[in-house]
């Protein structure tokens, strides 16, 4: 099972906001209106336009949180790995501009079985990248 805390709104979201959620992961993918940056959270703190902010994922092996807009403010969802989730860890070639970043991304998909006994992916999460 995945722990999904209740979202919280913001009216606004600033450098700030985004530091604090971040020092708690080692990587991030966040969107601006001009821009995509790929790769580990140290390294692109200083670098985010908060102006310019559309979406972001910040992630590691235990979770992840989730920061977009929607028509009445910023919404940040966080996502937690329990202890009994029940897993498949899948690995992605990164390509092109974000090559840099690493050679690998690593998606976690959680498994969850509907009414029918079938498997079926629940949620899926970003984990890590791999050099």
């Amino acid at each position: 099972m995945v722990t999904i805390e209740e979202p919280k709104k913001m009216d606004t979201i600033d450098g700030d906001h985004l530091t604090q959620i971040g020092s708690s992961y080692p990587y991030a993918l966040v969107y601006e209106m001009s821009h995509v940056y790929f790769g580990e959270t140290a390294q692109l703190m200083g670098k985010i336009n908060v102006t310019e902010l559309q979406e972001a994922y910040y992630f590691g092996k235990d979770g992840q949180t989730h920061i977009f807009q929607d028509d009445d403010g910023w919404i940040v969802v966080c996502m937690k790995k329990s202890q009994t989730a029940e897993f498949v860890d899948r690995a992605y070639f990164v390509d092109g501009q974000f090559a840099s970043a690493g050679k690998k991304v690593i998606i976690r998909e959680f498994i969850a079985m509907d009414e029918d006994g079938q498997a079926r992916v629940e949620y899926t999460q970003l984990v890590r990248i791999e050099k």
